[in-house]
């Protein structure tokens, strides 16, 4: 398959990606031209975390990868002395505890009631001045045209003030979830939490996803 689509990716851009073998996002941002590198045991307990300007779990990492609860301090003291640090969807028996994120994250329990189904379902920007939506690409209503089979997953249903929650999505007749999108500030940098399922999307070159993904991951403060 071959897609076609605008995209902007800053120069320079250093990603280190935390794989769960769940997915392989990685190999797509590759393909787009940015810098990515897959992060080791090692790297995660003695590497020079500074060297990447963002760093990216996959998904349910913390689940899969034993060394990064007992190195989560190096991984928020990154983000504190400047990187940007994205989480993607965790399930709560995924050894995920609200305290892991900077501010706390609690995931929406049961699971089956906190996703979004319809890949068709309106979203909605509630922060549409945001950089995550304007740098480096305006994103707008097109960019959520043509998902496929959902729109979430496992979708918080508390956190902490300090987060700014970045759109609204629910399916249709049920109640809009607005914790599918965080991002904060925390010292020198900023950490993002989100259930999106861009391990669906991304593979299958859904242009809106991938857009908004190198948003995700070129933000600095």
């Amino acid at each position: 398959k071959v897609e076609a689509f605008d995209l902007e990716v800053p120069k320079g851009l250093k990603v280190g990606y935390v794989s769960s073998g769940f997915d392989n996002i990685d190999q797509y941002l590759q393909q787009v031209g940015v810098d990515v590198t897959k992060l080791e045991e090692k790297d995660i307990q003695f590497g020079d975390l500074s060297s990447y300007d963002t760093i990216v779990l996959g998904i349910r990492a913390y689940a899969f990868r034993p060394e990064l609860i007992p190195s989560n301090q190096r991984l928020l003291s990154y983000v504190e002395n400047g990187g940007n640090l994205v989480v993607q969807y965790h399930k709560p028996e995924d050894k995920w505890s609200p305290g892991l994120a900077p501010y706390p994250i609690k995931i929406g329990e049961p699971l089956i009631k906190w996703r979004v189904t319809d890949e068709n379902s309106k979203v909605t920007l509630l922060a549409p001045d945001h950089p995550m939506f304007n740098y480096p690409n305006k994103i707008t209503d097109a960019d959520w045209n043509n998902w496929i089979q959902d729109r979430s997953a496992y979708n918080p249903a508390e956190w902490g003030k300090e987060y700014t929650a970045l759109i609204s999505n629910g399916d249709p007749g049920e109640k809009e979830f607005t914790g599918t999108f965080l991002t904060a500030p925390y010292g020198k940098g900023i950490y993002t939490y989100s259930s999106l399922v861009w391990y669906r999307e991304i593979p299958s070159l859904v242009p809106g996803s991938i857009r908004l993904f190198v948003n995700m991951i070129s933000q600095h403060q």
